[in-house]
């Protein structure tokens, strides 16, 4: 396989249908996995460990200007519940990864006079779907 590469952006984002790719300076979907130890038994085998994965949305977003219609009001109205999200971490590529995702409340304020961005960990539920990129190499 050759090496490859995407940069991020422009992309988009979108969090219970509302389009907040613009706040965002960083996006990310990690997935952590837990294995447990293997176990040894007796005859000398050893059992493998069982492994689970979870996933996480993470973000940085711009502190926006606090109005109802913005990103900020919409993680404290909507704090708790479970939305859809889509990413798509670069529109020419076409790749993208959607699921649900528990939202939470996002930050308010920060350093005076400075344009204020906050770091945000929201879990996604169960197993978020990637559709891979059918771009030509080189888009």
């Amino acid at each position: 396989m050759p090496a490859s590469f995407i940069t991020i952006g422009p992309g988009t984002l979108t969090v219970g249908g509302e389009d907040v790719a613009c706040q965002a300076t960083s996006m990310t979907i990690t997935p952590n996995t837990t294995a447990e130890d293997p176990i040894n038994v007796l005859c000398g085998d050893t059992v493998g460990g069982e492994e689970s994965t979870t996933f996480t949305l993470s973000a940085t977003f711009l502190q926006d200007d606090l109005k109802a219609s913005g990103l900020t009001a919409y993680s404290w109205e909507n704090m708790g519940k479970t939305v859809p999200f889509v990413y798509t971490p670069n529109t020419t590529n076409g790749a993208s990864v959607s699921g649900n995702v528990t939202v939470r409340p996002l930050p308010i304020g920060g350093e005076v006079k400075k344009r204020n961005t906050h770091d945000v960990e929201w879990t996604i539920v169960g197993t978020p779907t990637p559709s891979w990129s059918t771009a030509s190499a080189g888009e």
